[in-house]
């Protein structure tokens, strides 16, 4: 009886114990239990994926996520998720996140919080952590990023590359592959980038605030679109949620909620099935058609930074227009489902171009991308040879140089000389055998010395010449017209030629004098008749002018009178003196023989006639006889007859003269 007496009491004190320890353990896991995080701001389209659940919802205002939920925003998206202890991550478009990690133990305050961002960008303002065990962690797949109360920001490329920068504050950032201690510390205006591989990150590296201010703009809030949950923009530009939280067991009943459709494809939870393809961040698929766009088409070639650009979609839907680097447009189809935004301004270079149609139920089609080629300038052309202020040896060379591919290329030579080509696919150009300047014409004067006329009959030739040389400076002018007809601004280039100059009669080398290049020549011998004298300008390489100076006859022989015949010619019974010249002429040949300053008539060869004017009557007759020959020789001899001499060689009788009346 005693035994049982004392295993009664032994029992009781047991189950007393036991119960003490149980209701520790419960108010100790109350106190450490599972945090929360609230929805508090939504732009455009907001997609959850609960931890339970194999669909995507639309997200709702003051939704509550839980560990192990997964959140994505789409193309010109965002929101705003809060943590309990008031930290703030605003998520950037196209973007997807896991809660991975979300304890508070509310009696110490110790807390431990992760999340893990797959694609996209956040910017996040963390509230500092009370405990020194508590941790606040970014974990990406290629870096971790550890925080204890700071503003900064991380991106996620398609490449994988993990970019944080903070703004405040500092964080520990190393690769996915590297261990703590080879971690970073980055403090504010600092920014580093993990390796494709997370094997490595940079060394911090500082970042001007104009970059910071650009990032931010990235994920911050798109104020031209609409706002689905909540219509109504915050009055308060520095409040960071659209409303306030509200109780989450009437998120219900919420009359801001707008029910979407849900997507019939499951994804898989597992971290390890998570790939690049289902970061894409494509739309839902709906029944809503992409629209199109008209003009310009995808792939042109446009020379306008702005441009009217023209599309069709379904009737009465808003087209939103989105340049990347560029700015987001807004629009709506006509009941015909045309509709146009005007001067679009397009980013120089290539351009990706992003549309979406949003229906009347809010639906959204899928975003069609386009790409375009802007190109409005072209580049000034480059001279790589000759070199500008070079000096060559040669008005003869090759010029090259560099523009844009597939142009056209305009060369000018001091403002005269144009040439034309067209730059390769690198944008090579060249002219080859460029003849700066023209062939230099070289002036010939000759004259001719008869002093020793009365030796030999042989006179001397002396020449004079002179030519201008090619050296001076040359001024290149070169003009790129690319293909879209941009014409770029002209290239002036240098250049001096210095070169010598050489002049040579019949292959015989002269040697010059003066700038001009000024030289009297004599000539050894000249024959009598034709004579000729082949001059040539050249300067090296072979720019050459040949001159061929025709020389007259060279005859000092006067013409020679050798017969002289006297007869009559009868005319309506009335006679007429003829006199008749044999000229002879060793030389040039006779130029012309006149009688009294009348020209004697050439009735053949050698033979000349003149007919006295006027009847022959009882009074003498007198004739002046020139002769002139090719070479300017005269000869001249004064004639005379008496009418006596002429009656009795002509054996006719002659008639007095007429009285005068």
């Amino acid at each position: 009886m005693k035994n049982v007496l004392l295993f009664t009491v032994f029992t009781f004190v047991f189950l007393l114990n036991f119960q003490t320890y149980l209701h520790a353990q419960v108010k100790k896991a109350n106190a450490k239990g599972i945090a929360m995080v609230t929805v508090t701001y939504i732009q455009g389209q907001v997609e959850v994926k609960k931890s339970n659940d194999k669909e995507w919802t639309l997200a709702k205002l003051n939704m509550i996520l839980h560990q192990e939920d997964r959140l994505r925003t789409r193309l010109l998206s965002n929101t705003e998720i809060k943590f309990e202890d008031g930290s703030i991550v605003k998520v950037g478009e196209n973007t997807m996140i896991d809660i991975k990690e979300l304890t508070l133990d509310r009696e110490t305050l110790e807390q431990e919080s992760s999340i893990k961002l797959w694609l996209g960008k956040i910017r996040a303002r963390i509230e500092k952590l009370r405990q020194k065990n508590s941790r606040f962690n970014v974990i990406t797949p290629t870096a971790i990023v550890g925080v204890r109360g700071t503003t900064f920001i991380v991106c996620v490329e398609e490449d994988k590359t993990t970019k944080a920068l903070v703004e405040v504050g500092e964080i520990y950032f190393r690769g996915s592959s590297q261990l703590p201690e080879e971690e970073v510390t980055l403090k504010s205006s600092e920014f580093s980038i993990s390796s494709t591989d997370g094997t490595k990150v940079t060394p911090p590296q500082k970042i001007s605030p104009e970059e910071i201010e650009k990032i931010k703009e990235e994920v911050k809030e798109i104020k031209s679109l609409e706002i689905i949950e909540n219509k109504e923009e915050p009055k308060d530009k520095d409040k960071e949620v659209s409303s306030p939280a509200k109780d989450p067991a009437k998120e219900e009943t919420s009359p801001e909620v707008i029910e979407t459709k849900k997507e019939d494809p499951e994804e898989d939870k597992e971290e390890s099935e998570v790939k690049i393809t289902q970061l894409s961040m494509a739309p839902i698929v709906s029944e809503v058609n992409p629209p199109k766009l008209v003009f310009p088409q995808s792939g042109a070639l446009v020379s306008k930074n702005y441009l009217n650009v023209k599309g069709i979609s379904d009737s009465r839907n808003k087209i939103t227009f989105t340049v990347i680097k560029g700015s987001i447009y807004n629009t709506s189809a006509d009941q015909n489902g045309n509709w146009n935004i005007n001067q679009v301004y397009l980013p120089e270079g290539e351009c990706t171009i992003n549309m979406m149609a949003t229906n009347q139920d809010n639906l959204s089609s899928e975003v069609v991308s386009l790409n375009l080629l802007v190109d409005t300038y072209t580049l000034k052309p480059k001279i790589i040879f000759p070199s500008p202020g070079s000096i060559l040896n040669s008005v003869i060379t090759d010029i090259s140089g560099n523009a844009e591919p597939n142009s056209s290329i305009a060369l000018s030579i001091n403002e005269s000389q144009s040439l034309n080509t067209v730059s390769d696919d690198s944008g090579n150009f060249s002219f080859q055998g460029v003849a700066l300047c023209k062939p230099t014409p070289v002036k010939i004067n000759y004259y001719l010395s008869n002093q020793d006329k009365f030796v030999n009959y042989i006179p001397k030739l002396f020449l004079n010449l002179s030519a201008i040389p090619p050296n001076g400076v040359y001024n290149f002018k070169i003009i790129a017209t690319d293909k879209v007809k941009n014409v770029s601004e002209p290239t002036i280039s240098k250049v001096e030629v210095v070169v010598p100059m050489a002049l040579s009669i019949n292959d015989r080398e002269l040697q010059l004098f003066g700038p001009l290049y000024n030289y009297t020549y004599e000539a050894p011998h000249w024959e009598l008749g034709y004579n000729k004298i082949e001059i040539t300008a050249s300067y090296q390489e072979g720019i050459k002018r040949y001159v061929s100076v025709p020389t007259p006859y060279y005859d000092y022989l006067s013409p020679v009178i050798l017969t002289k015949r006297k007869d009559l010619r009868n005319v309506a019974g009335k006679n007429y003196l003829v006199l008749t010249l044999n000229v002879f002429d060793e030389g040039s040949g006779i130029r012309k023989v006149m009688a009294n300053d009348l020209s004697m008539v050439k009735t053949e060869e050698g033979i000349y006639e003149w007919t006295c004017p006027g009847q022959i009557y009882q009074k003498d007759i007198s004739a002046k006889i020139k002769i002139e020959d090719f070479a300017g020789n005269i000869t001249t001899e004064n004639l005379f007859y008496s009418w006596m001499q002429i009656k009795n060689e002509l054996n006719i009788d002659i008639p007095p003269l007429p009285e005068e009346r």
